[in-house]
């Protein structure tokens, strides 16, 4: 890459980074703001989180002129998986399993890459057969990806029957994929050493049955969108990047080719056996979403001239390295596709030995001094402001760690952020009375993992929040990972995972409370307390959230303290209410983390479909009836 190149690669980012392509606002300023603009003529206009019409979680800050939208803020991470997390504590013959879940759209690709790399660790080469089976599958798993392309993208700009016909193909080509594999996705097919079964009798006609009626079918995609008026206004010249911008930003793919710039791993770096087959990189010229559009339906066609090749030359063999240290054994009675809990694939899963001692030591290692990506523990990112240090949960007098038994627990390093895998460090661990509950919670599920909801809560309830150690101790109990049971916390809201207030305030600011106050409300107690929405007070009394709902709409404006409603909330009532609990007030509203110990009390006349005798009141047009002595007309 030449000096030039740079120059403008760095000229790209700063467009990129300029004020006038990012809107840089908080949420909470983007929530006050959001509504027409005096001052700029424009509307700022927040767009999701909500999965159909994003096909993900994702949300956008809008910032419009007219119909144009000028800048905006991608706010992610409502869709928490953890997958980094989970892949430490699995094998490597393991991995395919979490990696396949990454991309729902395209599953075969991750594992291609997961195994590609796992066999370049261990030194190994699959055999012949499984490399063209391994072709196949990609391929056509592309031609699924794109025809999902076509239909969800034709739907949301106003092209309904573009998703019936493209939801259509692609259940075909699910079919074919469910007969080789068992699922429609999330296959776990291609691994380490191979692919987990050969293909079926009859994959060729079903194939061969496919990639005779999609070329018509195209034609008609292409007739449908390609030449309509209405789809070219709303693709042409939209979303224009430059292949600088792309590769800044690191884009492949279509958005990479659709700049002008030919660039496709299969061709320039080749894979498998990409290399001895015969296909065009398909271009674009403007960068637009027009192009981006017309390269996937010219790579579904190439896609399907690589299959015919490929069903050409396949070849006969194995469809995995023999070698039992890789690959497990067949089952003795039947054959599992999906990963299932085969006693073969179990003995492979408790350790992983290397093959001809290349990659991985040639001695059997135990199954988690195998993790994929070993000592990541110290990258906190997926823990959100993780706690620095844990407290001592141990007694004054409790005797040293040097002078007590050996330390038996060969799992803790997975414990993300504890130095030394934690040994002899801080422990935020039950104490001996939660301890004691916690065995009798486990002892009311036939399985253990069940109880770990309920053990979160009480571990929440002893310290404040859910700390590491107190996940780590989770994990041992129920006989699980501690990356689990940060998956579980992480993706429950009422789970708090670094410390806050003794109260936790959650105003609700959806629409029934907005249009009646919530907005004022939540601007009135962040003046009152002196904080923002997200933030503790000095005293380390009060935090403040701003959340989506409560499930208290007749009651509005509602907020939460602890969990305990407060209706029709407002400012003053929400000043007597922070003075009564400075005071020690409310005995009704237990400290944050409460949950088991104590629970909400609800009068009877508030229980649903209950109220007392002299409150009831007859329908309107029951009395009536009752009045006329008759039915009503």
């Amino acid at each position: 890459m030449s000096v030039s190149d740079i120059e403008r690669l760095d000229a790209a980012v700063a467009r990129l980074a300029a004020d006038d392509s990012v809107l840089r606002l908080s949420e909470t300023e983007a929530e006050r703001r959001s509504g027409y603009q005096a001052d700029t003529e424009r509307m700022i206009m927040n767009m999701g989180p909500q999965h159909p019409s994003t096909h993900g979680v994702l949300r956008l800050v809008l910032e419009l002129e007219g119909e144009l939208i000028v800048r905006s803020k991608p706010v992610i991470g409502y869709l928490h998986t953890g997958m980094e997390k989970t892949g430490e504590v699995l094998t490597y013959a393991q991995g395919s399993t979490n990696v396949t879940r990454m991309d729902y759209a395209s599953p075969l690709f991750s594992e291609l890459a997961f195994s590609l790399a796992t066999e370049t660790l261990l030194g190994i080469e699959v055999p012949e057969r499984a490399q063209w089976i391994r072709m196949l599958m990609c391929e056509v798993n592309r031609l699924s990806s794109h025809l999902l392309f076509m239909a969800t993208n034709g739907m949301d700009l106003g092209a309904v029957s573009m998703m019936l016909y493209g939801w259509r193909e692609r259940e075909e080509v699910l079919r074919f994929l469910e007969k080789v594999t068992g699922l429609r996705m999330n296959h776990n097919y291609i691994r380490p050493g191979g692919v987990a079964a050969d293909l079926p009798d009859g994959w060729r006609d079903d194939l061969c049955s496919i990639l005779d009626a999609l070329p018509d079918r195209l034609d008609e995609f292409d007739t449908l969108m390609s030449g309509q008026p209405i789809w070219q206004d709303r693709l042409q010249g939209v979303g224009v990047i430059t292949a600088e911008e792309a590769i800044a930003l690191g884009a492949t793919g279509p958005i990479l080719r659709s700049t002008g710039f030919a660039w496709d791993l299969r061709r320039d770096q080749p894979y498998l056996r990409y290399d001895e087959v015969d296909f065009d990189v398909i271009v674009g010229t403007h960068g637009d979403s027009f192009d981006r559009y017309a390269i996937r339906l010219g790579e579904i066609h190439e896609s399907m001239r690589i299959l015919r090749q490929i069903l050409d030359r396949m070849p006969t063999g194995d469809y995995r390295i023999q070698d039992k240290k890789v690959t497990p054994p067949p089952a003795r009675s039947h054959r599992r596709v999906d990963g299932g809990a085969d006693p073969p694939l179990q003995v492979v899963h408790r350790g992983l030995q290397g093959a001809g001692g290349r990659g991985v030591r040639r001695r059997r290692v135990a199954a988690w001094r195998t993790r994929l990506l070993h000592r990541l523990r110290r990258l906190r990112q997926a823990v959100p402001h993780a706690h620095p240090g844990s407290e001592l949960r141990e007694s004054p007098d409790a005797a040293a760690p040097h002078a007590q038994q050996p330390d038996r627990r060969h799992r803790c390093d997975r414990v993300v952020g504890r130095s030394d895998h934690g040994r002899g460090g801080p422990m935020s661990r039950f104490n001996e009375a939660n301890e004691a509950i916690a065995h009798e919670i486990i002892a009311r599920y036939p399985r253990p993992k069940s109880a770990t909801i309920p053990l979160c809560h009480l571990a929440q309830e002893q310290d404040g929040y859910l700390a590491e150690d107190a996940m780590a101790h989770i994990a041992e109990l129920v006989g699980i990972t501690s990356a689990e049971v940060m998956g579980t916390a992480t993706f429950y809201e009422m789970f708090k995972l670094a410390p806050v207030g003794r109260y936790v305030i959650n105003i609700c600011t959806n629409i029934s409370c907005q249009l009646v106050g919530g907005e004022e409300l939540l601007e009135h107690a962040e003046s009152t307390l002196g904080i923002t929405s997200g933030s503790t007070t000095a005293d380390g009394l009060f935090t403040i959230e701003d959340v989506e709902c409560v499930a208290a709409c007749t009651e509005a404006p509602a907020c939460q303290v602890n969990y305990r409603y407060q209706h029709r909330v407002t400012p003053e009532a929400f000043d007597t209410l922070i003075a009564d609990l400075r005071a020690g007030r409310r005995p009704e509203i237990p400290d944050h983390g409460t949950l088991g110990a104590t629970r909400q009390h609800i009068s009877e006349d508030r229980v649903a479909n209950i109220t007392p005798p002299e409150q009831q009141v007859e329908p309107a047009w029951y009395a009536a009836r009752n009045a006329t002595g008759g039915e009503s007309a």
